[in-house]
């Protein structure tokens, strides 16, 4: 079994915008910050890009081994979380 998760936020500023430029906007970039950085430099910095959601904002569940997660399914599990708590 494996882990899977979803993660949402909710961004101040268009993804164009100067003031997201410290935030990373593309998937290799992306998979660089998350695996070959300090991550909590970034996260730190977290209010600067993006606003508190009410609600779960995270969610998650098992998967079998070869399966890949599904943004619909991470929107079904947050709105489980929502409807029924953790």
């Amino acid at each position: 079994m494996h882990l899977a998760l979803i993660n949402i936020a909710k961004a101040k500023y268009s993804m164009d915008n100067s003031r997201m430029s410290g935030f990373v906007n593309n998937l290799d970039a992306l998979e660089n910050y998350t695996y070959r950085t300090i991550h909590k430099r970034v996260f730190t910095s977290r209010n600067n890009w993006f606003d508190k959601i009410d609600g779960a904002h995270m969610a998650l569940w098992w998967i079998n081994e070869g399966e890949t997660p599904t943004i619909e399914e991470g929107k079904r599990r947050l709105q489980m979380i929502a409807d029924n708590g953790s």
